[in-house]
């Protein structure tokens, strides 16, 4: 056994498991209920399963991104100040990197707060899906802003 011998994946798939798993990649969807978190680190997980499954750098991203809800689309554009699909590779899949582990912080932070009083208890509203939205758009606009300074 020589040195190259850590190059061989310790687990051979067949070449239809293979495809079968390409397929599963390219046909990825965000599930509903889903944080951009969980979705991105699942299709990284079949990413690492199936190391073999040829697809160049740029239709990772591409078939991540088609893959995601329309509300995390409009969340991640937002933080791509624009179209994630204009950026390189690099970027892209940096942005989705770091506004997935954004995401994680802040759920665990809320996650760790002591429980609050029910809405009726505290006087709160609800607030519609498009101004929870709109909320986070704005968040993530001023977040790029002060990262171009």
């Amino acid at each position: 056994m020589g040195s190259n011998d850590l190059s061989i994946p310790c687990l051979i798939l067949s070449l239809s498991k293979i495809a079968k798993l390409r397929d599963q990649i390219t046909r990825f969807n965000q599930k509903d209920e889903e944080s951009l978190y969980d979705a991105w680190e699942s299709f990284k997980e079949m990413l690492r399963i199936c190391p073999h499954h040829g697809l160049e750098k740029s239709l990772i991203v591409h078939t991540f991104y088609n893959g995601l809800s329309y509300t995390t689309k409009m969340i991640v554009d937002a933080g791509a100040s624009g179209a994630l699909m204009n950026k390189n590779y690099t970027e892209a899949y940096a942005l989705i990197e770091d506004m997935a582990q954004n995401h994680y912080q802040w759920t665990n932070e809320r996650a760790l707060q002591t429980p609050t009083p029910s809405k009726k208890e505290a006087g709160m509203y609800e607030v519609s899906n498009y101004g929870h939205l709109a909320a986070k758009v704005d968040a993530l606009t001023q977040k790029n802003k002060k990262n171009e300074c």
